[in-house]
């Protein structure tokens, strides 16, 4: 438990579950040391004083505030055991030499990080151990911002979202999901200590 936590349960408060973003917005996103955190509002409405009583809008406040914590605390906690361990199952922590392949477009390094997934997080030089990995968790974090889950994001990440996004459409029937996709799935979510949803 974080001091946050331990605070805010000091005054009897707790950290709801983090909410996926309900429109066509980032959640979250990171500029080199900082999150910035969107579309968090009340659905209280009026003025304080004439509409709205004070001890609403402190409640409001409130809630609005333990929203964006549990936010903050997915995006900065669980996203850095994913990448870890996302990092082990692609390359056993960059020790694994296939990690450098023959195609220059393709997957490449610690993290597997195609020119595709570079470019659409802004690009960098895949090559480069370090920004590899940047460039891993920059993408990792924006497959979380689509899909609001774990599971669904390390799927996209391993099959590509175009094929996940399909496999949802047609209803996600098991039969049709590729048996390393969600053998990755589970592992990577076995070792970054993440509870998996029931499907995988």
């Amino acid at each position: 438990m974080s001091r946050t936590e331990q605070r805010l349960q000091s005054l009897g408060l707790a950290l709801p579950p983090a909410k996926a973003p309900v429109a066509n917005y980032l959640g979250t996103k990171r500029s080199g040391d900082l999150l910035f955190v969107a579309g968090r509002v009340s659905a209280l409405r009026g003025e304080v004083g004439s509409e709205v009583q004070v001890a609403q809008a402190r409640i409001a406040a409130r809630d609005t505030m333990l929203d964006l914590l549990a936010i903050i605390k997915q995006d900065l906690g669980d996203l850095d055991r994913i990448a870890f361990a996302v990092d082990g199952v692609e390359s056993n922590h960059g020790q694994n030499p296939l990690m450098w392949r023959p195609t220059p477009d393709g997957p490449q390094g610690p993290m597997q990080v195609s020119l595709k997934a570079a470019l659409d997080v802004g690009g960098g030089n895949r090559f480069d151990l370090r920004e590899n990995r940047l460039l891993g968790r920059a993408y990792l974090a924006q497959m979380f911002q689509r899909y609001g889950n774990w599971p669904d994001a390390l799927a996209a990440y391993n099959w590509g979202p175009g094929n996940l996004e399909a496999w949802i459409a047609a209803g996600r029937p098991t039969e049709r999901l590729p048996n390393e996709t969600a053998r990755y799935v589970r592992r990577v979510l076995r070792d970054a200590l993440v509870a998996s949803a029931a499907r995988w």
